[in-house]
């Protein structure tokens, strides 16, 4: 996997991550639940759970009983070609151990900056034949770098279609095909904060270190993550 045009995430995303979550938090979530969500963070981001996705958590974790919360175990650093491969062969495991230990287990992908092509790189390797593709029922990315226009599920802060068109500064390095079918199917919400640097190219990088302290960012993602994973279907 390339990391061609992503020079400009250097440093990026390290916020300090840091602290439980409710539930299960950390690199494993033990026994079997109604779902886990894997989050995957942002650029120098310390190993554990990521302050973008703190708060969404929180409350999903709260609305819906019998979850989890998993960290990706990978090394966010600005190796661009190296590091997201790492993070999406950490998701695949602990995925593929996941459906055979826990048939049942529904799934939530997020992912923020770096962690947002770790999410999919992983994601892009499941196929909609295999069982993990149903067991996943969302995936959740802020300051994505392969933000495509045009993908069903782009929003900007306010869940809007104000950046519905932006490409990300990674877009060229990752093929849209293995987007698309989450996409059309509802499972992707995709948020883009107007002026981050790194979902929409241009702006500066002070919209994309946001995500984490914006509430309503939050609170729709929280929303966008209950209705996913309390759904049923005939599988479940």
């Amino acid at each position: 996997m390339g990391g061609g045009g992503l020079g400009g995430l250097g440093g990026l995303g390290g916020m300090g991550g840091g602290g439980g979550l409710g539930g299960q938090a950390g690199g494993t979530a033990r026994g079997c639940h109604d779902y886990v969500i894997i989050e995957s963070r942002g650029t120098t981001e310390p190993q554990g759970p990521s302050v973008g996705f703190r708060q969404m958590i929180q409350k999903t974790l709260s609305t819906l009983p019998n979850g989890a919360s998993v960290a990706t175990q990978y090394p966010a650093t600005p190796d661009f070609a190296g590091s997201p491969p790492i993070g999406a062969r950490w998701v695949l495991n602990y995925l593929r151990q996941g459906i055979a230990s826990c048939p049942k287990q529904k799934y939530a992908l997020l992912g923020y900056s770096q962690g947002a092509m770790a999410s999919w790189q992983a994601a892009g390797n499941i196929n909609k034949g295999d069982p993990l593709y149903n067991a996943i029922k969302a995936i959740l990315l802020i300051g994505d770098p392969y933000r495509t226009p045009g993908l069903p599920g782009n929003v900007d802060g306010n869940g809007g279609k104000m950046t519905e068109a932006a490409n990300g500064i990674g877009r060229m390095a990752f093929p849209s095909a293995k987007m698309l079918p989450w996409a059309q199917d509802g499972k992707v919400l995709d948020f883009c904060i107007m002026g981050d640097t790194i979902c929409m190219g241009g702006g500066n990088i002070v919209p994309h270190l946001g995500y984490g302290g914006n509430a309503q960012v939050q609170n729709m993602a929280a929303q966008f993550l209950v209705q996913k994973l309390r759904g049923r279907d005939s599988s479940d």
